[in-house]
């Protein structure tokens, strides 16, 4: 991908000191030799305090190297792990993590986490360990077949809905039944509790507390936590808009009536933000339907939802709304390659956990859902799926890397198709 070629012509000798100077803001850069900044033509009147006369230019895609030439030199390179010989440049510093900018959410288990339990049967059993008390729970059996059960604190305890399908919202007294400061109480419901099965709990802090929005056309009851970009909102929708209370656009909401009906999912990570949409219970590709969200898209402090359309009469609905932040949560796609030296995603950030689904028309278009709490060593190749209650397996592999993921898995294109599309969710274990 090589755009240009700079040259910085100058006297080298043991001990000269070369510099690289980066603007990536604006796509320049300058090399210097012992504090003479260089410019395109090799002459000495590059200043990159004053954004003049830069020795090259960078191509769109902040892609470049340097390269010395020569014969057995020996070069040693310092990226700012200690002190330059020389001041930086003014409105320069040093790449070192220390200048770095101040993440909102610094650790990502401060508003997600994953625990892990095998079940005792008991009707009063707490899972603790979270740095947060949880808002959203999402528990699956990893054993063995079981319908996903998610609760919020905005319904309320007991009240379960299911992932993998569009049934009503249910009331168990013996599911989820206290949220508590470092985790919760589940009873013995096989949904979360039966004994000697295996369990996983995703859980997400929503903030501190419930207050009605009154943004939209619906008034909405909303929990809201801005710093981590995520929203419970439960409102009764004919057809128009609701808050959400982020103060930024979701990526994704997951809607779902507490009457029977489909999960819908949309948000602007689709190419199509006001009419594009996925079914969470089904493994269909994405769906454009201009009736469904009245042909708008989200905005930073509305989404629109058409109920009368998507299930026939208006409808209470509840709505987890999801926005990027920094560091913590990253939202997109990518494009299979069939391989298993498969694409690899930046997310800026070592995935907990990373939710997978194809776009395109594909063989098994299922949810995928890999977290490091099961599968902490790469590569990771233990799954749930979203869509369906089977137990955990290993059929879709993936690396969770320190800044990102990469898909390991050529022998389905659940999660790799040549030239297919997906969608991903990402939420952080480190920055």
């Amino acid at each position: 991908n090589q755009t240009s070629v700079a040259s910085a012509s100058g006297s080298l000798s043991a001990g000269t000191i070369i510099q690289l100077a980066y603007d990536a803001d604006n796509n320049k850069a300058w090399i210097g030799i012992n504090n003479t900044w260089r410019n395109s033509s090799g002459g000495t009147n590059g200043n990159p305090a004053t954004g003049a006369n830069q020795t090259f230019s960078i191509p769109t895609t902040k892609e470049f190297f340097a390269y010395i030439g020569g014969y057995s030199n020996t070069i040693t390179a310092n990226f700012g792990a200690r002190p330059f010989s020389y001041t930086a440049p003014s409105g320069f510093k040093c790449l070192c993590t220390a200048n770095l900018p101040t993440l909102a959410v610094a650790n990502g288990k401060d508003a997600f986490d994953i625990k892990l339990w095998t079940g005792n049967g008991s009707n009063s059993r707490s899972i603790t360990g979270y740095e947060f008390s949880p808002d959203f729970v999402w528990i699956k059996r990893t054993s063995g077949y079981r319908d996903h059960a998610l609760f919020d604190t905005v319904r309320g305890t007991t009240k379960t809905l299911r992932s993998n399908t569009n049934g009503y919202e249910q009331t168990y007294s013996t599911s989820l039944t206290s949220f508590n400061s470092d985790g919760f109480t589940i009873g013995g419901l096989s949904f979360v509790n039966t004994n000697s099965a295996n369990y996983v709990g995703f859980a997400w802090d929503a903030g501190s507390s419930t207050v009605t929005n009154s943004d939209g056309s619906y008034d909405s009851q909303v929990r809201a936590n801005q710093t981590a970009g995520f929203s419970i909102v439960k409102a009764n929708i004919g057809s128009g808009n609701v808050g959400h209370g982020l103060n930024a656009v979701p990526s994704l909401i997951f809607t779902k009536s507490l009457n029977t009906g489909n999960w819908i999912v949309h948000g602007n990570v689709f190419s199509s933000p006001a009419s594009n949409y996925l079914i969470l219970n089904y493994s269909d590709s994405v769906a454009t339907n201009t009736s469904a969200f009245n042909n708008t898209a989200p905005t930073s402090s509305t989404f629109n939802f058409n109920a009368s359309h998507l299930y026939g009469s208006s409808s209470d609905c509840i709505s987890y709304c999801f926005a990027p932040v920094e560091g913590y949560s990253a939202f997109g796609s990518y494009v299979g390659n069939g391989n298993s030296d498969g694409p690899f995603v930046y997310t800026g950030f070592r995935p907990r956990f990373i939710l997978v689904k194809a776009l395109s028309t594909v063989s098994y278009g299922n949810w995928v859902m890999h977290d490091t709490a099961r599968s902490p060593h790469n590569v990771s190749a233990t799954g749930v799926y979203a869509n369906l209650s089977n137990p955990e397996d290993s059929s879709y592999w993936f690396d969770l890397l320190s800044n990102g993921f990469k898909i390991r898995s050529s022998n389905f294109d659940g999660t790799n198709g040549w030239s297919s599309t997906y969608l991903y969710a990402a939420f952080a274990e480190h920055p």
